[in-house]
């Protein structure tokens, strides 16, 4: 026997039955029809169950179990584990996305190797990789752009870095600047933040400025070998990952994304339960960026 089809429809409407010509019922009837099998309909993990049971619960205020409503699930758009390890120990010692010394947030790796547009603007390209990144998510997702400028060089590499690092290694950047007096450079981290496929990314911009120095080989990854923090005598590559947790760009960046998770989330936690994203309404989309 074939399975029965649902035609579903969900209406947020006004009191008036049909549209109005006044602009003030404009927009506040909505209808959405949504075809699905039963399964679809009745399952546990379905639309209709997820919505049943955000109506039965209602808002963050009433909590489900402890369990559930731990954590947020986000996908973190990289294939370096390194990074996820750092940016898990920065949430966790962040008081707006811990509690009782755990995260708030299930950061998971998606990897994947998503498509950059050429621009020396970070922001720009973390945004364009985190409409894609949340797409392939399906649910919350944040990508890192990272930047490297020399001052010497009027800020290149900038956000080329990462193709300069894979020809020339940290040995080969550190000769670039071996004719200028000048080995002052600035680290950039641009965090991108969808909360949900297509919405608008909320940035974070982190900064770190030093200078460059001939390779220490040591932990770490990419060019902490070179990279010496101002007021450090030692690059990343020499410093235990805590320590680089409190100084990195990396770092300023994703403290600036963890004060804004915690402004809000109660409305992402109630999102990802099952409530109807309505826009970018009961969200902060304000960025939190050097680059304005």
């Amino acid at each position: 026997m074939t399975r029965a089809r649902y035609l579903v429809a969900l209406l947020f409407a006004s009191p008036a039955c049909g549209f109005s010509s006044n602009n003030n019922n404009l927009g506040r009837r909505r209808e959405f029809l949504i075809f699905m099998t039963k399964d679809d309909v009745d399952g546990a993990g379905s639309w209709r169950s997820k919505a049943k049971d955000y109506q039965a619960n209602g808002d963050s205020s009433t909590l489900r179990t402890l369990e559930e409503r731990k954590r947020l699930n986000i996908a973190f758009v990289t294939g370096n584990a390194m990074k996820q390890r750092e940016i898990n120990i920065i949430l966790t010692n962040n008081a707006a996305t811990s509690a009782d010394g755990e995260s708030l947030v299930n950061l998971r790796i998606l990897d994947v190797d998503l498509p950059e547009i050429q621009e020396i603007n970070t922001e720009a390209v973390a945004k364009n990789k985190a409409i894609q990144g949340a797409q392939l998510a399906g649910g919350a997702c944040v990508v890192e752009d990272t930047s490297l400028e020399f001052n010497a060089l009027g800020g290149m590499p900038g956000p080329f870095i990462k193709w300069f690092q894979d020809s020339l290694g940290s040995e080969g950047l550190y000769k670039i600047l071996q004719a200028y007096e000048d080995k002052s450079a600035t680290a950039v981290c641009t965090l991108a933040f969808c909360p949900y496929p297509h919405a608008d990314p909320v940035l974070f911009t982190g900064r770190c400025t030093g200078t460059i120095v001939e390779p220490v080989e040591g932990r770490g990854f990419g060019w902490d070998s070179i990279f010496v923090p101002d007021g450090q005598t030692v690059p990343f590559s020499c410093m235990k990952t805590e320590q680089k947790c409190e100084l990195s760009h990396r770092s300023m960046a994703v403290m600036k994304w963890a004060d804004w998770l915690g402004n809000n989330i109660n409305e992402l936690y109630d999102r990802q339960y099952g409530k109807p994203a309505i826009g970018h309404k009961g969200l902060d989309f304000r960025p939190s960026s050097s680059e304005q």
